[in-house]
């Protein structure tokens, strides 16, 4: 990956079931293997996803809104501005807790989980109910992905 400007306007804004994603790259750098930017735009009362476990570091920066955090047994609020990291196979999920959209940029490396909730994530439409996942599906994707997901007080 050269170095560059990626331009907000310019990523496209993909729906996905609990708000909007921009991915803005996913490539192999001049010291890393892979690395992968993208933002997440959470509605208001909307959880990213499950509680989970993976073994990629991962890092997020709150752009706007406020999230609350759950990081091993502990939860957090961050507002605009915060910088959240989860260390490898660290207990995690972040939902917002705002009145508005919360946009949080996510850095991976080396890439794996990223993929995973687009892969899972159907367009979401305003007022229809998504259909549940399927298990099969995410227990296939967890063990391909080296994921752990973890029951809340499990």
């Amino acid at each position: 990956m050269q170095t560059t400007t990626y331009d907000w306007q310019q990523i496209t804004a993909e729906p996905t079931r609990t708000g909007l994603r921009r991915v803005f790259f996913k490539s192999p750098t001049a010291t890393l293997k892979q690395m992968s930017c993208h933002v997440t735009t959470l509605n208001p009362g909307e959880r990213a996803h499950d509680p989970h476990q993976h073994p990629e570091e991962e890092m997020f920066i709150v752009k706007e809104g406020t999230v609350e955090a759950l990081l091993g047994e502990t939860t957090r609020r961050a507002g605009a501005g915060s910088v959240i990291f989860v260390a490898p196979r660290d207990l995690h999920c972040v939902t917002n807790v705002g009145d508005g959209p919360a946009k949080m940029l996510f850095l991976y490396s080396p890439p794996g989980m990223d993929g995973m909730f687009p892969e899972l994530g159907r367009p979401g439409r305003r007022g229809v109910v998504p259909p549940p996942l399927d298990p099969a599906d995410i227990a296939a994707r967890r063990v391909r992905l080296g994921l752990i997901l973890s029951e809340v007080g499990a």
